[in-house]
Parts: structure tokens; C-alpha cells; sequence
């Protein structure tokens, strides 16, 4: 029993620590073990848009227009992440929505002498009775009554259209005169007392007219303007009340436009304007302001601009930190919650001109920061750089499509005048600026005097050619610039000009994706270079991009950017840290700074090209444009060089720890191949693998994932992605996507069951998940016999095929190409078993498992040892019934020699030697004997028994013997016949029965039965 204690312990620590190394199967997804595309944010190309309002559920309205789809009401219920869109009735731009203030479902839409209905949020829409309204400008609609009311704000005036009137309904003007209205309001308290605001031009500005149902009031709220406004709107707070100071906010364009506080009672009326800003075109107001309370006011400018303030509606408005994009007016709204969200909301409308950078952008802190989120009108012409983060979340930086060329310097020459006054006729396409001594009319040149002079531009390629006039004999000479492509010419003679054009570079956009979801950060002519990720971002939000020498720095995912202190070179390479430490390499030496860049220190001279940090962040590697390396065990503050032989990496393009080492550099090249790099080896040189793909012949990018044994991934310019797992002698070409072309860069994810790759080309990101670089979990050998063994393994993610090797010893094999096998096996992919046969007794053998298709895996394996023959430690020999014995009893007792280690045994009964069919059911006994009582044998019937040992590391080999029951006994008495009874004494004397043989058999049988029970008590109480 201590023995078998002892083994069971050691068993069972085994089975512990091989469950460590076992990686739970993930489940599989479209993008596992293939290159995926990964959608790059979407664009919507716009020609117009604008009119964002909101509804009281929170739903956003605007109108957009495209060239292919028209004129479309859009509508979100997402916060403005996505949209959905129903063409607008009659096919015409809007000019005015409006949502009801009672119900979600229920939208008016304008166009300029129209307005429609929809009671389903937008989905269909009724027209409106009309009349002769038209240049509708604005909407406003209430419960009043029972019915709705709506009002139209145009250009002659405010027109009113009753829906509780049944018969010859029509728009009518309201309060009695017309003018042009800029925007139409309702009270927040309309539907209990009623009041009506109208923001008009007038000849010196803007006026608020007011109604409480009937005609405009005599004195209006005027605010004076140096120009006539164009745009404005009317805002309230909370707690406007009409009864009480009606306080109310305004805001418009013009030269003297701004936002104003506006309070409308009696004859006390006018505005105070809140700050300096102009060109208001929008404006939204929340929160308490009729006593100067805590009233938040949003406005959006002409130029896209948007300030906000919530100082009691009364200081100055403040610019957002971050704008929005676009340069076009701005719709603000704030959002329903502003109170516990700060989410603001603006639309800047969109142009007629090809990606003009316009879109929706959300502000979730107050307006201080935009991120543009949908309706983009923009473009992705390049992908210059992509940063990715464990999380998941992705920062991409783009370049937009070019502008339209420019001339160029140089493509302007002058004329001066000789003789005097006289004309000069000039041709082509050209702009002339008149200096001293003369004038310009069209592309003819009065020169009034000598030495007069004119400058001719030229503003497209093509022929110039300037004429003196008939008057005179020479009026002028020409003088050209430096421009190679004009030749000086004389009157009445050609020249060409090509105009040097110059062709704007697209704006950069830095995006992020977060949660599935993409924001364009920031946008501009910033490079946006080198975007990373800070090593702990998940704990600091850090992200990183450099400007020349500088180092931009962001502590909240990307909203927002600080400059640290200019590194004292350009910067080529860069490895933060932490949130102040960075080592950057100009290629020409390395610095180092611990406080942000406050300071810097030169800590190599070495012509770095790149650098890279190991994954537990102890070492940093720098590797010079010809392959030679230094590295640094102190986080950048000392170097030294690292190779023994000098000899270096030639044409390295990309390097990168082995993941979780930090002496194992690896390496690919512009010529393609993988090479490897030890730093604790005795001799510290590039070592080139053999047995890599063809395919790889211009690496533009290496990195190193998390496995149970090194993997390192290589992808080559053409798409091709190469896999080496290190223990293997051949590296593998995994993904050789065609739709992956002119690939740049290779990141990695690591992670443990799933490697996620990323490549980037000029326009497009793919992704790749490996889930096949693990250890084929759970190999184990059930059974075994002297011979053969059983095999069961569980799934590897992605794979449908694998491959099982055996070989004799205690170690696995580890490279799939050179693995070799004993005995002959079958595997059954998809019941993951396999059967070994041909196996040696008494051996010990390792199976090593290999997924195998797609590619391969790293190896599972399971150590076991074959059962012995000798007899007492392998397998049972049968006792009794002797083999081919007869004459064996119906209830036989069977016994066997007893195999060490065995906890218990199996035994079958068959009338066949297949055992096709058993008598009765398996058996099972933990002594060498079993009596069998039940279903009784058959007389003179040869039976069939076989008996399997079980031991704790597997099974034995059956047993099978043979034997004949006994035939039938005779009768054991006579039948008397009937008895005539007389008066004769009769005495009968009965015969004495024998004692039958079997029975002797089965006393004989349980008395050995007897003796082994006590053997086993006395050696059981012997070793407790």
C-alpha cells in the first residue's frame, strides 16, 4: 500500500504541473489564422449639410446631401456615432428642422416653400398645407390646445399654420408684420403660456420681437450691429418665465455679432453681449439664467470655431481647446444630459469642395476637446503610422489627398516702360499688379511715365505673350525670374510657362479606435510622426508622436497633446519609459531625459537607427542603419557595443526582442531571411535560420509573440507573413494574403492562445490572429498494453488537422519537420486519438502531438512506459479453470495470478473468442478470484474468459483462456409406480445418494478463496 501511494502521489504532481503548461483552447473567430482587413474610419462625402437639433429623447436631426444619394434628412440615436438617413420630401435641400417638445416621434422638416411632417421619427413624412410661404429660414412647433402649432421663420416675415383648424388650412403671417426672420422660437412653458420669439434684421441690426398669441409687441429687445446679420438664434435657460423677467440669449453674425443676454419686459429691453466673440451662427443653452444662475451657453462661429461659457450666462464664452474641423459654419447642441455628461455636439457644414475636413464632432468634457467622430468629408490617401495598444485600442495616422496644385515661386516677370507713357496688351492666363507710373484695365497696362512699371503673374501653364501698343516704338522690356521654364521674350513673341507647380501635401489626421469605434483626434498640417503607445498606457493613457525634435505627449488616450522640452537633435528613433523618461535616437547619438526633456544627456555616440526595449523592460537595444548593435542593461543611461565579431546585420530593416527574453535580439533584412541575435552568447554575432520560405524576400517588419516556446513573426512587403517557432528547424509562410500589397510595418499584440498581428499598407490594415502557436493541450495515454497504446488530445483553436509521434525515452520531440515515429500510429483528426501499435514491453515512450493544418503548433506530449510480460507484474495468467480445461461446474470459480500494482480487474464470459457477445455483463473484482453465481453456465458448453488487469498508469494485455462445463448429471431418484397396499408389511430401504464431484470443486474453490482474504488482511495490516 505505500507503493502504491508512493506512485499515485508522484502521478498526481505530475498531472498538476502539466496542467500549468496547458493553454485553454480560445473560441475562433473570422479573423483567426488569416489576414483580415480591418476598416480604416469611413468617410462621408458631403456637399452640404447643417441644421443639427435634437430631440427631447436625445435623438440627433441634420441634413446632408451627397452627389450620388441627394438630399437626405439623417438621424442618430447613438450620440452621433452612426447615422441612418430617409431621402427629403420633394427631393430639396432643407433649410429648417424642428422636433416636437411633447413627442419623440414627431419632426417638422423646411424647404424653402415647403414644410413636412413625420409622427415616426423621421422615417415618412406628410406634406403641410403651405400656401404662399416661401424662403423658409427657420422652424418652431408646440402643443397648444390639443394641436400643434407650427410657425415658419422667412425671409417676409413669421407664418403661423394651425393643425387644430379642419378646413382651407394654410400658413398665414402671424403678429401682424413681416421682415426678415433669422430665427423663430417657442417658449419652454408654451403649451401653458404661450410665447412667441422672433429674432429680426433691421435696418441698423438684429430686434427680438415677442407675442403671447396675438400681434408682435410694440417694443422689441434691439441690439445694434455695424452690418446687417445673416444668421442667428434664440436660446433659453431652464427657468425662463414668461410672466417674470423673461431673460432670453441671442446670437448672430455680423461685424458687430456676438452672443447677448437679452431681458424682454415692459419697455426695459436690449442686450448685454457676453464676451467679444462675432460671427455667431448657433447657439444652445441649458441650465438655470434668469437671475444669473449656473446657465451654460454653447455657440458655433461662421468659421467653425466654438466657445462655450457657464459662468452664469454672463462672462466671457471660451474657445474649446481643441477645435472642430472644417473652417464652415458650426451647429452646436448640447446634449440632453450636459449636466452629468459635458457632451457637447457640432456639425460643421459641409461644401461643395472635395474633402474640405467638415464632419460631427463630440466633446465630452465641455467643449474644451472635439473628436470628429461621422458625416467626415475626407480622405485617406496614406497611412504614415499605426500604434497599438494591449487593450486593443489603435491610433493611426493618415495623410488626405492633396490640394489642387499652386504656381509655384518664380512664375511672375515685369514690364517697365522706356519711353514713356504708352500701352502694353497682355495675353494668357495672367493676374497684373500696377506699380509706380502705371495703371491696369483688365490685361492692359498704361504705363503714365518712364520707368513705370507693372508685375504679370502668370496663374496657370500655358503661352504669355505681351504686345507694345501701335503708339509707340518700345514701351517696355521685359525682366523674368529665375524660372527656368520662361525665356525672355519681346513684344509680340510667345513664351512658355509651366508655372514650377506646387502640390499641397494632404492635411494629417491622427484617429484612434476605441472599443470598435474610430475618432479622428486632431487633423491639420502636424506630422503626427512615430505615433506609440506608452508601456503602462493602461494605467496612464499615454500616447506619443514627434515633430522634428520634439516629443508630443498625451495622458488621456489622445484627446489632448502637451510638448515636452526639444531634444537637442532631430529624432529618429524613440523609447518612452515612463511618463518622463525617454531615449531617443538622432541618428547620429543618443540622448536620454528623466525629467521630460528638461534636461537631456548624451549617453552614446552611436549612429542608432532604431531603437527597441525588451518585453520585461530591462534592456534597450539600439541597431545602426548597417546592423551593428549596443545595448543598454540601465534603461538608456550607459551603452556598450554588443558584437564579439563586429560583424553586423547588413541591410537590417526591422529588430525586435525575443518576447520574454532580454538577450535574444531577432532580425530580418530588405533582402528578406531571419536572423538571430544572443547576447549572452559566448560569441555575440548575427546568426542567419536556415529553412525560410521563399516568399520572404523583403522583410519590412519583425515581431515576437507570446508561447510556450519563442515565435517569431517576420512579414514581407508582398503580404506574406512568415512564422518560425524556434524549436523547429524550418519557418513557415502562414498568410500570403493577395489583397495585402505594399506592406510597411509589422506590430504584434502578444497574448497567451492568440498572437494578433497587424499589417499596414498604404491605405489598408489587415489583422491576423494565431491561435495556433500553442501547446497541443491535454495529450494523455489512457490505455496501454505490452504493445500498443491510446492516445487523446484536445483541439487546437483553428487547426483540422494534427500529427502524433512516438519515440522511445522521457523527451518530447519539438520540431514537426524532423519529428519520427516508432510502431506505426493512426490518428484520427476528428476525434483527436490516435492508436500506436508495435510498441516494446516494459519501455518507456513519449508521444509528442503537433497540430499540423493549417500549420503547425507547438508539440504536446505525454511520457508513459509499456507493460512488462513476466508473469506477477504485467499481465494475469489464468489458474483455474485451467486453460482448455472441461468438466468445469456452471458456477464456475475463476482464478489468476495476481499483477503487481493492480487495483482492480475485469472479467468477460463469451461463447465466442471474439467476445462479441458476453454472458452476462463485464465483471469487476479487486482480489485475483471471482466466483461466478450468476447467470449460470450452460452443461457441456465450452466458454471463453478473459481478464484485464488495471493498474494506475494503464491497463494490461488480456488473458483469454478456455473451457468446458460439465455435462448433465443424472437423475438423483426413481419414480415409484402405484402401490396396492395389503395387509403384508412391507419395509423399504432408500438407497444412500453420492455426493456429486462439482460440488467438491466449488468447497475446494471457496476454501482457496478463504485463504488468499486472509493473505491480503495480513499483509495490509502488516504495512499500516
Amino acid at each position: 500500500m505505500k507503493h502504491l501511494n508512493k506512485i499515485f502521489g508522484i502521478v498526481l504532481t505530475a498531472a498538476i504541473a502539466a496542467s500549468m503548461l496547458v493553454v485553454s483552447a480560445l473560441p475562433v473567430s473570422a479573423a483567426d489564422n488569416a489576414w483580415t482587413e480591418f476598416k480604416v474610419p469611413a468617410m462621408s462625402k458631403l456637399t452640404a449639410s447643417g441644421f443639427l437639433t435634437k430631440g427631447i429623447d436625445g435623438a440627433l436631426y441634420a441634413y446632408t446631401n451627397t452627389v450620388a444619394a441627394g438630399a437626405k434628412l439623417s438621424k442618430s440615436v447613438d450620440g452621433g456615432r452612426t447615422w441612418t438617413s430617409v431621402t427629403t420630401p420633394g427631393a430639396a435641400a432643407l433649410t429648417a428642422i424642428a422636433t416636437s417638445p411633447s413627442e419623440a416621434n414627431v419632426v417638422y422638416v423646411a424647404t424653402a416653400a415647403a414644410v413636412w411632417k413625420s409622427v415616426d421619427g423621421g422615417a415618412t413624412f406628410a406634406a403641410q398645407p403651405v400656401g404662399a410661404i416661401a424662403g423658409t429660414t427657420s422652424l418652431a412647433v408646440g402643443l397648444l390646445g390639443g394641436s400643434y402649432k407650427v410657425f415658419a421663420g422667412t425671409n417676409a416675415g413669421v407664418f403661423l399654420f394651425d393643425e387644430g383648424v379642419a378646413l382651407n388650412n394654410n400658413f398665414v403671417l402671424f403678429g401682424g408684420t413681416g421682415g426678415n426672420v433669422l430665427d423663430v422660437k417657442l417658449s419652454p412653458t408654451f403649451n401653458t403660456a404661450a410665447g412667441i420669439y422672433a429674432l429680426f434684421t433691421t435696418a441698423t441690426g438684429v430686434e427680438v420681437r415677442v407675442s403671447t398669441g396675438g400681434a408682435w409687441q410694440t417694443t422689441s429687445a434691439q441690439i445694434a450691429a455695424a452690418a446687417i446679420p445673416t444668421a442667428g438664434e434664440i436660446g433659453f435657460s431652464s427657468d425662463f418665465n414668461l410672466a417674470n423677467t423673461p431673460v432670453l440669449f441671442v446670437g448672430f453674425n455680423g461685424a458687430n455679432g456676438g452672443v447677448f443676454r437679452t431681458i424682454v419686459a415692459g419697455t426695459s429691453m436690449g442686450g448685454t453681449e457676453i464676451g467679444t466673440l462675432s460671427d455667431v451662427v448657433t447657439i444652445d443653452v441649458t441650465g438655470s439664467g434668469v437671475f444669473g444662475g449656473a446657465v451654460t451657453i454653447v455657440a458655433g462661429t461662421g468659421t467653425g470655431a466654438v466657445s462655450i461659457t457657464s459662468n452664469a450666462g454672463v462672462s466671457g464664452l471660451t474657445a474649446a481647446a481643441k477645435n472642430v474641423t472644417g473652417g464652415t459654419p458650426a451647429f452646436v447642441a448640447l446634449a440632453n444630459d450636459y449636466a452629468t455628461s459635458g457632451t457637447v455636439f457640432v456639425l460643421t457644414a459641409a461644401t461643395a469642395a472635395d474633402f474640405d475636413e467638415t464632419g460631427f464632432s463630440i466633446s465630452t468634457d465641455k467643449a474644451a476637446n472635439f473628436v470628429q467622430v461621422s458625416l467626415l468629408d475626407s480622405t485617406i490617401a496614406n497611412i504614415d503610422g499605426t500604434a497599438f495598444a494591449a487593450n486593443g485600442d489603435i491610433y493611426l495616422v493618415s495623410t488626405g489627398a492633396a490640394g489642387a496644385p499652386v504656381p509655384g515661386a518664380g512664375d511672375a516677370f515685369t514690364l517697365s516702360s522706356v519711353l514713356g507713357a504708352g500701352d502694353v496688351t497682355v495675353t494668357g492666363a495672367v493676374s497684373i499688379v500696377a506699380g509706380a507710373g502705371a495703371t491696369v484695365v483688365g490685361n492692359v497696362i498704361t504705363f503714365t511715365a518712364a520707368n513705370g512699371i507693372a508685375t504679370v503673374t502668370a496663374t496657370a501653364a500655358g503661352n504669355v505673350t505681351w504686345t507694345n501698343g501701335t503708339a509707340t516704338d518700345t514701351v517696355a522690356t521685359e525682366t523674368v525670374d529665375a524660372n527656368a521654364s520662361m525665356t525672355v521674350g519681346a513684344s509680340g513673341v510667345a513664351f512658355a510657362v509651366d508655372m514650377n507647380p506646387t502640390t499641397p501635401p494632404g492635411a494629417k489626421s491622427l484617429w484612434r479606435n476605441m472599443g470598435g469605434k474610430w475618432d479622428r483626434l486632431a487633423t491639420g498640417a502636424v506630422a503626427f510622426d512615430k505615433i506609440s503607445v506608452s508601456p503602462n498606457y493602461a494605467t496612464d493613457k499615454g500616447v506619443y508622436y514627434v515633430v522634428g525634435n520634439t516629443i508630443w505627449a498625451s495622458s488621456n488616450n489622445g484627446v489632448s497633446f502637451a510638448a515636452t522640452t526639444a531634444a537637442p537633435a532631430a529624432i529618429s528613433s524613440y523609447v518612452i519609459l515612463d511618463t518622463a523618461t525617454f531615449v531617443v535616437a538622432s541618428g547620429a547619438d543618443i540622448y536620454r531625459t528623466t525629467n521630460s526633456g528638461f534636461i537631456w544627456n548624451v549617453v552614446s555616440t552611436a549612429d542608432a537607427a532604431m531603437l527597441v526595449r525588451s518585453s520585461d523592460a530591462t534592456t534597450l537595444a539600439a541597431v545602426t542603419a548597417a546592423g551593428d548593435v549596443f545595448t543598454s542593461a540601465d534603461l538608456g543611461a550607459t551603452w556598450k557595443a554588443a558584437l564579439s565579431t563586429g560583424v553586423a546585420l547588413a541591410g537590417v530593416s526591422a529588430v525586435t526582442f525575443q518576447n520574454g527574453s532580454n538577450t535574444v535580439l531577432w532580425g530580418t533584412t530588405a533582402t528578406g531571411g531571419i536572423s538571430k541575435l544572443d547576447l549572452a552568447a559566448t560569441t555575440v554575432a548575427w546568426t542567419a535560420r536556415t529553412g525560410i520560405p521563399a516568399a520572404l524576400t523583403n522583410g519590412v517588419g519583425i515581431a515576437s509573440g507570446i508561447a510556450a516556446t519563442p515565435v517569431v513573426y517576420v512579414l514581407d512587403a508582398a503580404g506574406s507573413l512568415t512564422r518560425l517557432i524556434t524549436d523547429a528547424s524550418q519557418a513557415e509562410n502562414i498568410a500570403a494574403e493577395a489583397t495585402v500589397t505594399a506592406a510597411s510595418k509589422l506590430s504584434i499584440v502578444p497574448a497567451a492562445g492568440g498572437n494578433t498581428l497587424w499589417a499596414v499598407t498604404a491605405t489598408k490594415l489587415f489583422t491576423f490572429k494565431d491561435t495556433i502557436a500553442i501547446i497541443v493541450p491535454n495529450v494523455a495515454v489512457p490505455s496501454f498494453t505490452t504493445s500498443r497504446a491510446n492516445v487523446t488530445f484536445d483541439a487546437v483553436p483553428g487547426a483540422t488537422d494534427y500529427a502524433v509521434f512516438v519515440s522511445a525515452g522521457s523527451s518530447a520531440q519539438k520540431d514537426y519537420f524532423t519529428a519520427t515515429t516508432v510502431g506505426t500510429v493512426v490518428v484520427d483528426k476528428t476525434a483527436r486519438t490516435a492508436t500506436v501499435t508495435g510498441l516494446t514491453d516494459d519501455t518507456t515512450y513519449t508521444v509528442s502531438v503537433f497540430a499540423k493544418t493549417p500549420f503547425t503548433s507547438i508539440v504536446g506530449s505525454k511520457t508513459f512506459a509499456t507493460q512488462p510480460v513476466t508473469p506477477g507484474s504485467g499481465i494475469p495468467q489464468a489458474v483455474f479453470p485451467a486453460p482448455a480445461a472441461t468438466g468445469i461446474s456452471i458456477n464456475p470459480g475463476f482464478q489468476w495470478t495476481p499483477v503487481d500494482n493492480a487495483t482492480s480487474y475485469t472479467i468477460e464470459v463469451s461463447t465466442s473468442n471474439t467476445f462479441a457477445t458476453l454472458v452476462g455483463t463485464k465483471q469487476t473484482t479487486t482480489v485475483n478470484a471471482f466466483a461466478w453465481t450468476t447467470p449460470a453456465l450452460a452443461y457441456n458448453t465450452s466458454y471463453y474468459w478473459r481478464v484485464v488487469a488495471i493498474t494506475p498508469t494503464g491497463t494490461s494485455d488480456p488473458v483469454v483462456s478456455v473451457f468446458t462445463t460439465m455435462t448433465a448429471p443424472p437423475p438423483t431418484g426413481t419414480t415409484q409406480p402405484p402401490v396396492t397396499v395389503t395387509n403384508t408389511t412391507v419395509t423399504l430401504t432408500t438407497p444412500t445418494e453420492a455426493t456429486p464431484a462439482y460440488i467438491w470443486a466449488i468447497i475446494g474453490i471457496g476454501a482457496l478463496l478463504v485463504i488468499v482474504v486472509i493473505v491480503l488482511i495480513v499483509r495490509t495490516r502488516r504495512v499500516a
